[in-house]
């Protein structure tokens, strides 16, 4: 079983909080707050000393306070926990109790009862335009939705929370808060992030062994879960590891099932030393498609590089197969295993399991009635989103071209989207002689190439029907590239794609990839 970790109290950490180390919480939780992004390490430190945020935060630990990599930037961040530590953290918990009060009564009398609309929860609260704005960080960052969640600005809704049917019962709304912050509290946890990753990692390796986890089948434990007896005679099979069984799993294979999905699940338990590509095998000579959960969990396998890049090549009579959801990480931690792994997502769980069943339907539904029908790089099958890359032509020569990066962003129907990120893996061969507005960030290597990262972040609005320029020559952001004979021959004959991520704030990431050959007319 699971080791258990004593749970502080609440009460208890606020009271042993530093004068300085709550001013320190309270100065990133108010920028996060008040700009929609973490702070800037650098400018932490310019406004209380390196030297004291540092061990300020050392002595906290990375439960309550973390140091985040962002698009280049070093940033801080706060958890769930260390949010309720700030200055705001008493005014936090008890919007909080109100909330989950509110969306008790409503389970209570309508107890079929999906999903709440912004105004209502407004309305019924008497919140303000201020209130409203800190709520909705309060549910993102305490994960207090289930289903779907639109938490921007403007109009918004929430899915009541996944333990809904527990909430009546619940006799200490406050406790039932503090229980959610504090459950994963542990002083040892590091600050810095990658130690932090490492030490997470290790934490979930040595439960995950308590658990002796084994690759075996454990039908007989769950309904309708039978070994299959002829090829193909599921939809989809599950491969995960077991600590994501009870949480993520199980709900996912009865969603699915409601569908009309045949899954098959409990054969696809992990346990490290196990051989990744021989399971997917297995797995794929009985089901047309195999759902990968990527968690920390997972991770803490220690499968070897190749075989995590190795699961987004998987292909069956030309379409994908492997259908990667994302459980409770995101792109910076997948990309520390796999980066082509990275840039490929079938879902997330922050959208619930409804949701992301649904696009595991569609995917599933596609591919019954065409059977050519693939899946495409990171993004929800028919997105509304348009990003075309072309270029322009600055100088020509003989043995040199010159040539501008052309961006053009659109949406195809509603809602409009305010801001987003705009991520590039540019091949090193590639020559870039000039870039403007955009942040580089770290080199990748992938298959033997070299890539640099770019990365821009915008809060421009993207409305439906109308296309913007993201970025071109002569203006802020730009990129300038130049092909010779070199390049030339390196893109022609080895080819070389530019690959590209966007990423929305309401939605998974959309990615795709531009040949080089179509990015010049060397």
């Amino acid at each position: 079983m699971t080791t258990e970790r004593n749970l502080p109290d609440l009460n208890d950490l606020r009271r042993r909080l530093t004068d300085e180390q709550r001013a320190i919480l309270s100065a990133i939780w108010e920028h996060y707050r008040d700009r929609d992004g973490r702070i800037l390490r650098r400018a932490l430190h310019q406004r209380f000393g390196k030297q004291l945020v540092r061990a300020s935060l050392e002595q906290l630990g990375g439960s309550i306070a973390f140091e985040f990599p962002e698009g280049g930037r070093e940033t801080y961040g706060l958890t769930f926990l260390g949010i309720l530590l700030t200055d705001q953290g008493e005014e936090s918990e008890q919007l909080l109790v109100r909330y989950l009060d509110y969306v008790r009564g409503r389970f209570v009398s309508d107890p079929e009862i999906e999903r709440l609309q912004g105004q209502e929860i407004e309305a019924a609260l008497g919140l303000s335009a201020q209130q409203s704005h800190l709520l909705r960080l309060l549910i993102h960052f305490g994960h207090l939705w289930g289903n779907a969640a639109s938490l921007g600005p403007g109009e918004w809704s929430v899915g009541v929370p996944y333990d809904i049917e527990d909430l009546p019962s619940v006799q200490d709304l406050w406790a039932y808060v503090r229980t959610r912050a504090l459950k994963d509290y542990d002083p040892a946890v590091p600050v810095n992030d990658s130690h932090r990753i490492r030490f997470l990692l290790s934490r979930a390796q040595i439960e995950g062994k308590a658990d002796e986890l084994q690759f075996k089948s454990e039908a007989g434990k769950h309904d309708q879960i039978d070994e299959p007896s002829r090829p193909m005679k599921w939809d989809v099979f599950i491969c995960h590891a077991s600590e994501d069984k009870r949480d993520l799993v199980d709900p996912l294979a009865s969603a699915l099932k409601k569908r009309g999905a045949s899954v098959w699940y409990d054969r696809w338990v992990l346990n490290i030393g196990d051989s990744l590509r021989r399971s997917i095998d297995e797995g794929l000579r009985e089901s047309r498609f195999g759902v990968v959960v990527l968690s920390v969990a997972f991770f803490a396998k220690n499968w070897p590089k190749w075989e995590l890049d190795g699961l987004v090549q998987r292909e069956v009579e030309g379409r994908k197969v492997i259908l990667p959801i994302w459980h409770k990480v995101g792109h910076e931690e997948v990309a520390r295993y796999s980066l082509p792994l990275a840039d490929r997502v079938a879902g997330s769980t922050e959208e619930g399991v409804d949701r992301l069943a649904d696009r595991l339907m569609q995917i599933i539904k596609a591919t019954s009635s065409e059977p050519q029908a693939t899946m495409d790089r990171v993004g929800t099958p028919a997105s509304p989103v348009v990003l075309e890359i072309t270029y322009t032509k600055l100088h020509i020569s003989q043995s040199l071209h010159r040539y501008g990066l052309k961006v053009l962003l659109g949406l195809s129907n509603p809602p409009a989207k305010e801001g987003f990120r705009l991520r590039l893996l540019w091949p090193s061969e590639v020559r870039v002689v000039e870039v403007g507005g955009l942040v580089e960030g770290q080199t990748l290597h992938e298959s033997g190439i070299a890539y640099r990262e770019f990365i821009l972040d915008s809060s421009n609005t993207v409305y439906p029907g109308e296309r913007i320029e993201v970025f071109g020559p002569g203006k802020s952001p730009r990129l300038i590239y130049e092909f010779d004979d070199k390049i030339y021959d390196t893109v022609e004959h080895l080819g070389r794609m530019l690959r590209w991520s966007l990423y929305f704030r309401d939605q998974l990431p959309v990615t795709g990839e531009v040949d080089f050959r179509d990015l010049n007319f060397y």
